[in-house]
Parts: C-alpha cells; sequence; structure tokens
C-alpha cells in the first residue's frame, strides 16, 4: 500500500507537504474561529469565514485558468508564502494588542485568495507526478492522510489553545508553511504546457467547465457529488442534535467521531486490495452503499448501530471521495485539471451549506430521523446509478 511513497520521489514530497498543510489549515481553523467568537461572540461573524472560503473556491475556477499552464510547484510555493508572510504580519500585532475584528478578517480574505491560487495549483500538479496506474492507490492515502492530519491539527490546536493560547498556535501554523514549502521545492515537475499569450483568460478560464460539459463521466460524476454532498453534510453538522435527542449525551459524538475516523484507514486499505478486482464504477458503488448502511444504522438508535454507523459511514467517505477525484483526474487533460477539480470542489462547497439548511427546515417539522431516512434515499440513487460511470472507467 505504501509501495509508491518509497517509489515516487515526487509524489512522497508531495504527500508530505500537503499533510503538513492539513495540520496547519486545521490548527488554522479552530484557532481563527474561536478568536473571532471570543472577540465578537457573533455566531454570524464566525461563520462569515465559511461563506469567504466558497466565494474563494468560485474564484479559483478562473485562478486555474492561469495555474495550468505555470509551473506549479512555484506557484504552492508563492502562495504559501504569501499566506505565512500575512499570518507572521498578524502574529507580529497580535503580540502587542488584540487584534481587531477587521484585521483577522483581512488574514482570512488574503490567505484565502492565495489558497485560490494554491489549491488549483496541488490538483493540477498531482497529474504531473502520477502514472494512470499509480492514481486510485496515491489518492486513498492522501484522503487516509488528510484525515489523519486534520485529526493531529483538530488535537494540537485545542490541547495548544487551552494551555498556551492561540499565538502559539499561529506560531505552529507559520511552522507547517515552512515544512510544506521545503518538501514542495524539491519536488521536479516537467512536460506542462505553457500559456500562450494569444489565449484569452475568460476563454480558458470556462474551459474547464466545457470540458465537463463535453464528458458524459464527468457530468455524472458532478451529479453523484451534488447528491452524496447533499446527503451527508446535513448527517454530520446534526450528529450532536442526534445524539442529545436519541441517546441524551452528546459526549458519544467524540466515539462516532473516533470510529469513523478509524474506519477511514480501512477504507484505504479497501481500496489498495480491491482497486485491481473491481472497476472504478463498482468501487463508487460499494462507497455509495456503505453510506446508506450507515444512515440507516443510525434510524436503530442504539450505541453498537451508532458505532456501526460511523464505521460504515466512514469507509463510504473515503472509499466515494479517492473514486471521485481518481475519476475525475483519469478522463481529464493533464492541462485542464485544475480548472476542473476547482468546479467540482466549488460545487461541492456550494451544496453542503444548502442541504444544511433544507434538512434543518425539515428537522424542525418531522423527527430528525424521519430526515435521515430520506437522505439515505439520496446515497441509494447515488449507488443506482454508479454502474452507468463504466462507460469511462479506467481500473
Amino acid at each position: 500500500m505504501f509501495e509508491i511513497l518509497k517509489e515516487n520521489k515526487n509524489f512522497r514530497n508531495f504527500f508530505l507537504a500537503l499533510n503538513s498543510s492539513y495540520i496547519g489549515d486545521a490548527i488554522d481553523d479552530i484557532a481563527f474561529g474561536m478568536l473571532i467568537y471570543q472577540i465578537t461572540k457573533s455566531a454570524f461573524l464566525t461563520g462569515l469565514v465559511v461563506v469567504i472560503r466558497i466565494f474563494f473556491s468560485f474564484i479559483s475556477i478562473f485562478t486555474a485558468a492561469l495555474t495550468d499552464y505555470w509551473r506549479k510547484e512555484r506557484v504552492i510555493v508563492l502562495s504559501e508564502l504569501g499566506e505565512f508572510t500575512s499570518l507572521l504580519l498578524f502574529l507580529i500585532i497580535y503580540l502587542f494588542i488584540i487584534p481587531p475584528v477587521w484585521l483577522i478578517f483581512i488574514v482570512v480574505i488574503i490567505n484565502a485568495g492565495f489558497g485560490a491560487f494554491s489549491t488549483p495549483a496541488k490538483s493540477g500538479l498531482i497529474g504531473y507526478i502520477l502514472k494512470d496506474v499509480e492514481i486510485v492507490k496515491a489518492r486513498s492515502l492522501l484522503f487516509g492522510g488528510q484525515n489523519l492530519s486534520q485529526i493531529i491539527g483538530y488535537t494540537i490546536a485545542g490541547l495548544v489553545i487551552t494551555s498556551l493560547g492561540y499565538k502559539t498556535c499561529i506560531m505552529i501554523d507559520l511552522i507547517s508553511f515552512i515544512i510544506g514549502i521545503i518538501f514542495i521545492s524539491k519536488i521536479n515537475c516537467y512536460n506542462i504546457p505553457l500559456k500562450n499569450k494569444n489565449r484569452r483568460f475568460m476563454r480558458e478560464a470556462l474551459k474547464g467547465i466545457n470540458i465537463i460539459y463535453k464528458k458524459r463521466i464527468l457530468i455524472l460524476l458532478i451529479l453523484l457529488s451534488l447528491i452524496g454532498n447533499f446527503a451527508i453534510a446535513p448527517v454530520e453538522s446534526m450528529m450532536t442534535a442526534y445524539l442529545g435527542k436519541y441517546f441524551g449525551d452528546i459526549n458519544y459524538f467524540s466515539l462516532f467521531m473516533l470510529f469513523s475516523t478509524l474506519s477511514s484507514f480501512l477504507g484505504v486499505v479497501f481500496i489498495s486490495h480491491f482497486n485491481k478486482k473491481f472497476k472504478n464504477s463498482i468501487l463508487m458503488m460499494i462507497g455509495f452503499g456503505f453510506g446508506v448502511v450507515g444512515i440507516y444504522s443510525l434510524l436503530g438508535k442504539k450505541l453498537f448501530l451508532l458505532i456501526l454507523s460511523a464505521i460504515f459511514l466512514g469507509l463510504s467517505n473515503v472509499i466515494v471521495s479517492t473514486i471521485n477525484a481518481a475519476m475525475i483526474q483519469l478522463n481529464t487533460p493533464k492541462e485542464f485539471l485544475g480548472r476542473v477539480f476547482a468546479t467540482f470542489k466549488f460545487i461541492s462547497l456550494s451544496i453542503s451549506p444548502l442541504s444544511i439548511l433544507v434538512v434543518g427546515g425539515i428537522s424542525s417539522c418531522f423527527p430528525l430521523s424521519s430526515s435521515f431516512a430520506i437522505l439515505g434515499i439520496l446515497l441509494l440513487v447515488s449507488m443506482v446509478l454508479s454502474p452507468f460511470l463504466s462507460s469511462g472507467d479506467k481500473k
């Protein structure tokens, strides 16, 4: 399973850089969210950070038109240096005064702006450092590493904020940028097409959407992403409400997350073992099937079913996410990867808040378990549609 990390030096450096970044991002999410709320006591302003990130996710569809024709490792390094600098300046100010809210939001906006360049560059870079036969296994390792890194980041943030404060958290985040930049700098990437001066920016930006429109398999993947995210986002966001209502103790949430995370690593092993035995479309169907079992296990309102739900939802998340990303990469020309992945990410981020609002409204009139039952039907539809991906499938 880990052979690719030994054999592919570029991917190893990319993997280490990305996970260092994930740890820093997790720390950043907790630290800035809590800092904003502590200063303002406003849930609205705290939630505004998410809105800003969704906006710049949309902007990345257009910035990807530039990064797809630039040296991607250089774009990532320069973007991370920009984020590092803005965060360092913020820390220096914070050492002397309590930062005003407007300053915090300026840092969030600046870093999200740099992220609009680095994120599509990372999506595009992976197309030039992997062979087709390595994609599924590499993607599963990336998603497994992301889950582990986020747990590490959230744990560090919680412990450090409690014992040492926000400033130490920001210092650790700065260190994660340095580590990521070092590893990205070691990547040697060649054969990237250079931008023709005669190309028009808007036309290039929209080519990513055009590629999706022309390929049936990419349209179906977008449809499955919409349905899947619409079904899963409310389950994750309303889990504490579900546990409080049916179990009388939201502390079970930590148990749920523990088993969900552990099972995501089982998902990495599952993909590594079965990706050569089944087509990607069948693996996608199995992933959604696990999600159906996970959601309907919640209807039993028993502790062992809660644990079973966490296991199957964790498996579903890593399998569906991995196969979805692998199939996008396999069916997209390398020079369009940044734009296509940026489009997919924006759609995924946008649908989640909408689904949470819709299901939250339904749950105010009907039992939460009934809402989950409806979401299970949506995942069942995704499972039924998955085999239709086989027309563009590659093992």
